[in-house]
C-alpha cells in the first residue's frame, strides 16, 4: 500500500509538474510586438500599440496598410479568426468533435461559404486588391511564427491554415446571419401557431402595424412542427441583436458642430468581437472598429465623416413553404410547375468520429433548411420543405464593396453613393460630417413582396419576391429640424410609408428614454453623451412597476414578499450594481411573465413584450392570468402578480439567502465574456472567460441583456463597443473596447478594459506621436527580398 501511495503521489507530482510546464510553454506564444519582420510590404510600415490598447498602422500605401492590419490582426485575434471562418464554412465539427456538427449542418445547408466565393469573383479591383493585401498580411503572420501558437490552437492540437479572401467574406455573411434574425422570429410565429389561435399569437408578437399581420390564419403548416425547426437552430448562431445610436447637430453641443454616438450590442465574447485599429495612409484615415478577418473598418471616422450602426430589424428573410411532388420526392411545385432539386453532398469532418454525410437540397428560392433535422419521421414521407430566402444569400448582396467606399466617404453625397451597394443585414447608418451635417439612412435589400408581409412561412408564388425597394426610396433623411436624430433599433417609418420594412421592431423603450435625455438639458460635450450611453435608467421598470404594484393592491403575501415589496418603494428605475432593488424586480417580473404565459406557450414563451404584460395588467384581459392547467381553480391578475412576487423572492432567497444586503444586481447579473466557441465544450478551462459585475439590464440605454436562470440574470449582450465622436475636434472622440486588446489570454491585456467597461469610462486615442513617445511595442514590417 505504501508503494502504491508514493507511486501515486509521484503520478500526481509528475502530472502537476507537466501541466506548469506545458502552462509555462503556452505563456511563450505572445505575439512579437517589437522589433522588425520581414513581410511582402512595398515600404517599412510601422504598427504601434499604443498605451492605451488601439493599433496603429502608418503605412506608405493603402494596400501597405491592409496588410499590416492583417498582420496585426492575425497576431492578437488569429483563433477568433479562425473559428468565425469554420463557422462560416460548417467546420467546427473538425476540430472539437461531434458538439460541432449541429452549427456544421446548419451552416452547410445555407451555404455561406459557397455564396462568399461567388461574391468574390465580382468585386471590383480595388476591393479585391484590399482583401488579397489583408490575406497576405494575415499569411506573413502565420509563415513566419515560430513557437507555440495561441492556447486554443495549442489545447485542441492543431495548426491553423492560410487566409483566404473568401475567408474575409464569409465573415461579413455570419454577421449578417446573426444580424438579420428576421427568418428567427418567423419560425417563433410558427411554432406559437402550433399551440394557440391566431389571435393570441398576435397579442402575444404584435407587429406595431395599424392593420396587423394579415397572414396568421391562412399559414399554412411547417413540414412535422415548427418547434422543432425552432429548437434545431444551433445556440451559437441564434440571433441576438441590439444597439443604440444618436447624431446631434451644432445646435446642441458646445462646439457648434455635431457629435454623434454609438454603441453596438452584441454577445459578449472573450475575445471580444471589436478590434481598435487605425490606419494612416495616403487617401486613408480610419479610426475605429474593426472585426477581426475583415480589412475595413465597420465603424468610426476618417477626418471628415463619422458614422455609427444600429440593427433595423428589417425582413430581408422568409420562410416559405414548398409542396413536394407525391409522384416523384426530388421536385418541388410552384404553382402548377415543377422543378427538380438541386442536390448536393457535403462531407463534413467530425474529429474522433466518422466523417459526416450532409445532403443539401437548394430550390429557384434558396435551400432547404428543414433538411438539418435528422428525424426519420421528417425525412420519411414529406409532402413539404421548409426553404430559407433570403437577402444575404441573393448575387446582389455587395456589402463588401460598400464598406471598402464607406471608409473613403467624405460628405453626404458620397456617404450616400457608397450605400448603394450594400445587400445585408439592415442597417440603420446614422452619420456626421465636419461640415455640420447629420443624418439617417437605412440600407439594404429589403424585398418587395407580390402578397403578404413574410411574418410567417408561407406558400408561393402569393409571397414572392417581385425584387427589392429601390435604392432612393429606401428611409433616410438629411439634417433634422430639431437637430436630433437617434435610433434604439425602435421603428423607422411611420405607418404611410409605401413599403414593408419589418414587424418586429425592438420595444421603445431605449428610444424613449434616449428622446428624453437628448431633448433635455444633458450637457453640449462628449463627456455628457458618453455618461448617456452608461445611463441605467430602465423605461420598461417605470412602466411595469406601477402596473404591478397596482394590481398587487392589498393582495395577501408572507412577510419576506412584503419586505422585498417595501424595498421598491422609492426605487428610481436604475439598474445598477450596487442596488438591490433592481434584483428584486427582475426576479419579480421574470416570475410573473412565467405565471402569466407558461401555461399557454410551455417552452415556446420567448421573452414576451413587455407592453403586453402591462396590457394584461391593466386592461380587460384577465383571462391569461387565469391558469389554464388548473381550470377548476380560478384565478385572477391580482392572484397571479402576487404569486409571482412570493415566486421570485423564494428564488432570491434560495440563490444568495435570506439577508436582502446579498441580492445585489451586480451579483445577480454578472457580466460573461465567453468564449466564442469553446465554451460549448464542457471540460475547457474556465480562464478562457471573464466575469465582473455589471449594470444596465435588457431595456437600458447601457445594455445588459439577460435572460433569467433561477435568479442569476447573466449579462451576455452588450456594447462591446462605445465611441463617442466629436466632429469639431475628431481627435478628442472617446472610445471604448472590450474585454481586451489581444485574444491570448495568457496576456495581461486580455481582460485590460473590462472594469472599465462596466463603470462606463472612456478614453481618448493619444496623438501618433504620443503614441510613438508611449508605446506598448512599435513593431516595423519591412520589404522582404
Amino acid at each position: 500500500m505504501r508503494r502504491v501511495f508514493r507511486g501515486g503521489v509521484l503520478l500526481l507530482l509528475g502530472a502537476i509538474v507537466a501541466l506548469a510546464a506545458f502552462g509555462l510553454w503556452l505563456s511563450t506564444s505572445l505575439p512579437q510586438w517589437n522589433g522588425r519582420v520581414a513581410v511582402p510590404v512595398s515600404q517599412p510600415v510601422e504598427i504601434i500599440r499604443d498605451a492605451v490598447g488601439a493599433t496603429r498602422v502608418v503605412a506608405a500605401t493603402q494596400n501597405d496598410a491592409y496588410l499590416a492590419l492583417g498582420f496585426a490582426h492575425a497576431q492578437d485575434r488569429l483563433w477568433q479568426m479562425d473559428t468565425y471562418r469554420r463557422i462560416g464554412a460548417g467546420r467546427v465539427a473538425e476540430v472539437i468533435g461531434r458538439p460541432g456538427l449541429t452549427v456544421d449542418r446548419f451552416m452547410r445547408t445555407l451555404g455561406l461559404y459557397r455564396a462568399a466565393e461567388r461574391q468574390a469573383a465580382t468585386l471590383p479591383t480595388p476591393v479585391q486588391d484590399a482583401l488579397r493585401a489583408y490575406t497576405a498580411g494575415v499569411n506573413a503572420y502565420i509563415d513566419q511564427h515560430e513557437g507555440p501558437w495561441p492556447p486554443e490552437f495549442s489545447l485542441l492540437a492543431y495548426e491553423p491554415a492560410p487566409w483566404q479572401p473568401v475567408d474575409s467574406l464569409v465573415l461579413g455573411k455570419v454577421l449578417a446571419l446573426l444580424l438579420g434574425g428576421n427568418w428567427f422570429e418567423e419560425l417563433r410565429r410558427a411554432a406559437l401557431l402550433d399551440r394557440l389561435p391566431p389571435a393570441e399569437v398576435d397579442f402575444l408578437m404584435p407587429t406595431d402595424l395599424p392593420d396587423g399581420p394579415t397572414t396568421l390564419a391562412a399559414a399554412p403548416p411547417l413540414p412535422g412542427t415548427a418547434a422543432q425547426l425552432l429548437a434545431a437552430v444551433p445556440a451559437l448562431i441564434q440571433p441576438r441583436r441590439a444597439s443604440n445610436a444618436w447624431a446631434v447637430d451644432g445646435r446642441h453641443t458646445d462646439s457648434g458642430k455635431p457629435i454623434l454616438a454609438s454603441d453596438p450590442h452584441l454577445g459578449l465574447t472573450a475575445p471580444g468581437i471589436w478590434y481598435l485599429a487605425s490606419l494612416h495612409a495616403p487617401g486613408l484615415a480610419m479610426t475605429g472598429g474593426t472585426v477581426p478577418g475583415m480589412p475595413v473598418h465597420l465603424l468610426g471616422h476618417n477626418g471628415h465623416i463619422a458614422w455609427g450602426l444600429t440593427t433595423t430589424y428589417g425582413d430581408l428573410t422568409d420562410l416559405v413553404v414548398l409542396d413536394v411532388g407525391a409522384d416523384d420526392p426530388e421536385r418541388y411545385r410552384v404553382g402548377d410547375t415543377s422543378h427538380p432539386f438541386t442536390v448536393r453532398e457535403e462531407q463534413i469532418q467530425v474529429r474522433f468520429g466518422r466523417d459526416h454525410i450532409l445532403r443539401v437540397r437548394e430550390t429557384m428560392f434558396g435551400p432547404v433548411l428543414s433538411g438539418v433535422l435528422e428525424s426519420a419521421a421528417m425525412r420519411a414521407g414529406e409532402s413539404a420543405v421548409v426553404v430559407l430566402q433570403a437577402a444575404f444569400l441573393n448575387e446582389a448582396d455587395q456589402t463588401a464593396v460598400a464598406m471598402y467606399a464607406l471608409n473613403r466617404a467624405t460628405n453626404w453625397e458620397s456617404f450616400r453613393a457608397a450605400l448603394r451597394s450594400y445587400g445585408a443585414p439592415q442597417q440603420n447608418v446614422l452619420y456626421a460630417d465636419t461640415g455640420g451635417t447629420i443624418g439617417f439612412f437605412a440600407p439594404g435589400l429589403v424585398p418587395v413582396r407580390r402578397a403578404g408581409r413574410g411574418l410567417v412561412p408561407g406558400t408561393t408564388p402569393e409571397n414572392d419576391w417581385t425584387g427589392f425597394v429601390p435604392f432612393d426610396a429606401l428611409p433616410q433623411q438629411r439634417g433634422a429640424a430639431e437637430g436630433i436624430l437617434l435610433n434604439a433599433n425602435n421603428r423607422i417609418v411611420g405607418p404611410d410609408y409605401r413599403h414593408f420594412i419589418s414587424a418586429d421592431w425592438e420595444p421603445p423603450f431605449r428610444a424613449e428614454r434616449l428622446g428624453e435625455m437628448l431633448h433635455g438639458d444633458i450637457g453640449g460635450d462628449r463627456a455628457a453623451h458618453a455618461a448617456l450611453q452608461a445611463d441605467t435608467v430602465s423605461s420598461m421598470a417605470r412602466l411595469m412597476l406601477p402596473a404591478m404594484t397596482t394590481r398587487l393592491g392589498n393582495t395577501p403575501v408572507s412577510d419576506a414578499a412584503q419586505v422585498a415589496h417595501e424595498a421598491l418603494r422609492d426605487w428610481r428605475y436604475r439598474m445598477d450594481a450596487e442596488a438591490i432593488a433592481p434584483t428584486i424586480f427582475a426576479a419579480w417580473y421574470a416570475a410573473l411573465e412565467a405565471t402569466i404565459f407558461d401555461d399557454e406557450l410551455g417552452a415556446q414563451s420567448g421573452r414576451i413584450d413587455p407592453r403586453q404584460v402591462h396590457a394584461v395588467l391593466t386592461g380587460d384581459l384577465a383571462p391569461w392570468c387565469d391558469n389554464r392547467d388548473t381550470p377548476e381553480v380560478q384565478e385572477t391578475c391580482a392572484t397571479a402578480v402576487a404569486r409571482a412576487l412570493e415566486a421570485g423572492v423564494a428564488t432570491l432567497s434560495a440563490r444568495y439567502g435570506a439577508d436582502m444586503g446579498n441580492w445585489r444586481w451586480g451579483t445577480a447579473h454578472p457580466a460573461r465574456f465567453t468564449h466564442p466557441l469553446l465554451s460549448f465544450v464542457p471540460w475547457v478551462p474556465r480562464w478562457l472567460g471573464i466575469t465582473v459585475p455589471s449594470s444596465g439590464g435588457n431595456y437600458t440605454l447601457m445594455r445588459g441583456g439577460y435572460a433569467d436562470r433561477d435568479g442569476v440574470f447573466t449579462n451576455g449582450h452588450g456594447a462591446g463597443y462605445r465611441a463617442v465622436y466629436d466632429l469639431g475636434d475628431l481627435d478628442q472622440s472617446l472610445f471604448m473596447v472590450a474585454p481586451g486588446t489581444t485574444g491570448n489570454p495568457y496576456s495581461r491585456y486580455f481582460a485590460e478594459h473590462s472594469d472599465a467597461w462596466r463603470s462606463g469610462a472612456m478614453f481618448r486615442l493619444p496623438t501618433l506621436d504620443a503614441a510613438r513617445n508611449d508605446a506598448r511595442g512599435i513593431l516595423t514590417l519591412v520589404p522582404a527580398r
